[in-house]
């Protein structure tokens, strides 16, 4: 009964204005909600339906063990790590033949030397022997 006494005329435009305005940006807000609220069910509703005829793959899938064995990187093959450990031996014996032989040769150059050395020394006492 306090509204129907109410007199229209003594309420300033501006508040009536203002009063519009808002109530239309009211509207317009829950529309958008709305409007937001049923594009997000009906997403859903799409996902969940396309849900049950497609899965998502994964690859390669953790759940299956591969049949088919790959060759490890050379660094951990270890047939690879025995071939270069032979091909390191022989190179080694290699080098310790050559080793052998230098020292042999070496001996017998050492030999040669004393030898023509010891004549030298020998050719020296006989001058000196002349000399005096």
């Amino acid at each position: 009964m306090m509204f129907a006494q109410a007199d229209l005329g003594s309420v300033p435009a501006n508040f009536i204005k203002d009063l519009i305005i808002f109530g239309v940006a009211m509207l317009v807000l829950v529309a958008f909600l709305v409007s937001a609220l049923f594009a997000g069910l009906q997403y859903f509703q799409s996902r969940r339906a396309e849900g049950a005829t497609t899965k998502t793959q994964i690859f390669p899938s953790p759940l299956e063990v591969d049949a088919t064995v790959k060759s490890a990187p050379k660094r951990f093959n270890k047939d690879f790590e025995d071939l270069r450990h032979t091909e390191i031996d022989r190179r080694l014996s290699l080098h310790d033949l050559e080793l052998e032989r230098l020292r042999a040769a070496d001996t017998v150059i050492r030999a040669e030397v004393a030898s023509k050395f010891d004549a030298i020394s020998h050719a020296l006492g006989r001058i000196e022997g002349k000399m005096q």
